[in-house]
């Protein structure tokens, strides 16, 4: 009887006492205190606003915005245009920062596309990696880079903070497709093959076990399965007009997203690229010569840019090599995006163009347009502020913001500071920078051949009319004596006649 007793009294308290959650694994635990952690130091954090002021505002999309501002909250762009509202002063909640432009041009940070080394080589998470106060990272900020791709890993150089340096990893794989190899070319179509048949069958309305038989036979075929659901994208390294062809056919069979790298011959088959939805990055300062054995046009061209871009094929512009050059070919290396750009446009790419190559296109490329490439609201605050035009040789970053933080400025750094600086400028006279402009040339200085050679042809005349004999009548003799003749012996002695060879020339004494 005491034991029921015991018992109903006990099923009472559990019914008034609050029900207890069931225990948790370790790992879920320690993730969700870890997680509540971030989420009360973010709650501690000031918010962080950065207002961008008297700057022109090139935005990449859309009309320049003279002597506008950037509104910048926790490293996105919430405002962009005149007389932007700044938040409620609040010192314990707001952490607000102005900087001011002075009538400088504003860009969205450039992509380098193919600066793999700026910063050191993976050895574990990219974010890492990243030395935020590196030589590297300092003259990448320099040169308006801003994000760089390393392996397939987006890398923002953010030199004042390294857990929001990984953008985004898996971008793209890397597709072997090449004439030197037909077995892998083979093995590639029929990896392909396979991968579709299999998305075929399993939207057929195949249960789960036979899925998983079903995949276990596709073996390597089973790595492209993301590729043709449309969750990857493929990059192909081709130059010659027949494997760009072949890279279209492959992406029209089986309906995936490509880019090639390279498409040197491109602009001989703009429509082809163009109906198959191809992206390529080009790098218009390397080209390779034509091939006089063939009957057709072959190797680069100065305006492949432009014709592909004409033809609505999406063209990025990337440099050719990944790395930093101190000493042996400055100008070619990661740091020379601009330039490359500037080269497209001298093949007649538009500039406006070519500025899209290398900041929104460079984006959209590998799938990174919905954060960096442009100043929209809502994107990441990546700004630099320019001297001049992005693409003119003498423009040089003054600021770099990355992720609503000021990540370089020009005057504080060593490197760069001594060169051009904005306190030089007169009011009166401009930029007297190196190198130094010309005087202005009179309106009379361009050369005419025409005038030239008549002002020459003239002088003759003029000269030869002067060197005539005089009409005039002959002066008397004179009554000196005469000249001795000339059959008699001077008394002066004479030179040794100069022997001479047979050849007629000269002998040597």
């Amino acid at each position: 009887m005491k034991r029921m007793l015991t018992v109903s009294i006990l099923f009472l308290l559990a019914g008034l006492l609050p029900a207890q959650p069931p225990a948790r694994p370790a790992t879920e635990a320690a993730a969700t205190q870890d997680e509540a952690k971030a989420e009360g130091a973010k709650k501690d954090e000031k918010e962080r606003w950065l207002h961008i002021k008297n700057v022109d505002v090139h935005p990449v999309v859309g009309s320049v915005i003279l002597g506008g501002e950037i509104l910048c909250r926790d490293g996105k762009i919430v405002g962009i245009g005149h007389d932007l509202e700044p938040p409620a002063p609040d010192e314990e909640k707001v952490d607000y920062e102005i900087l001011d432009g002075k009538g400088l041009r504003a860009y969205p940070g450039m992509v380098a596309l193919n600066g793999g080394q700026l910063v050191p080589a993976m050895t574990g998470k990219p974010g890492d990696n990243t030395d935020p106060r590196g030589i590297l990272t300092k003259m990448a900020l320099a040169h308006g880079i801003t994000t760089t791709i390393t392996g397939t890993t987006a890398i923002k150089l953010d030199a004042n903070a390294t857990n929001e340096a990984v953008l985004r990893g898996g971008l793209f794989t890397g597709l072997q497709y090449s004439a030197r190899n037909p077995a892998a070319k083979a093995k590639l179509r029929e990896d392909l093959g396979k991968a579709r048949d299999f998305i075929r069958a399993s939207r057929s309305g195949l249960d789960d076990k036979a899925k998983a038989e079903l995949q276990k036979g596709l073996g390597s075929a089973a790595a492209f399965i993301p590729l043709l659901e449309g969750k990857q994208l493929a990059v192909f390294n081709v130059s010659d007009r027949q494997a760009i062809l072949e890279v279209c056919g492959l992406v029209e069979l089986f309906g995936f997203r490509a880019v090639i790298r390279g498409a040197d011959e491109g602009w001989i088959i703009p429509g082809q690229l163009g109906r198959a939805g191809v992206s390529v990055i080009l790098t218009p300062r390397e080209r390779n010569d034509p091939d006089e054995s063939l009957n057709r046009e072959s190797g680069g061209t100065a305006s492949n840019a432009r014709i592909l871009w004409e033809h609505g094929v999406p063209v990025a512009i990337a440099t050719s090599q990944a790395n930093v050059e101190f000493d042996a070919q400055p100008g070619r290396d990661a740091l020379a995006v601009a330039w490359e750009a500037g080269a497209a446009v001298s093949g007649g790419l538009p500039e406006d163009a070519a500025i899209k190559a290398i900041t929104l296109v460079a984006a959209r490329t590998y799938g990174l347009d919905d954060r960096i490439g442009s100043l929209e609201v809502g994107k990441d605050a990546d700004v630099i502020i320019c001297d001049g035009e992005l693409l003119h040789y003498e423009t040089m970053v003054q600021w770099a913001v990355v992720n609503g933080r000021v990540a370089y400025v020009k005057a504080d750094e060593n490197l760069f500071k001594h060169i051009r600086p904005l306190e030089s400028v007169d009011p009166d006279k401009g930029r007297n920078w190196w190198p130094r402009r010309l005087a202005p040339m009179p309106d009379d200085w361009a050369f005419d051949a025409e005038a030239e050679a008549r002002k020459k042809f003239e002088a003759e005349q003029k000269e030869a009319a002067t060197s005539k004999p005089s009409s005039a009548p002959a002066s008397k003799p004179s009554s000196a004596p005469a000249s001795q003749p000339a059959s008699q012996p001077s008394s002066q002695p004479t030179s040794q006649p100069t022997s001479q060879p047979a050849d007629g020339r000269p002998a040597e004494r």
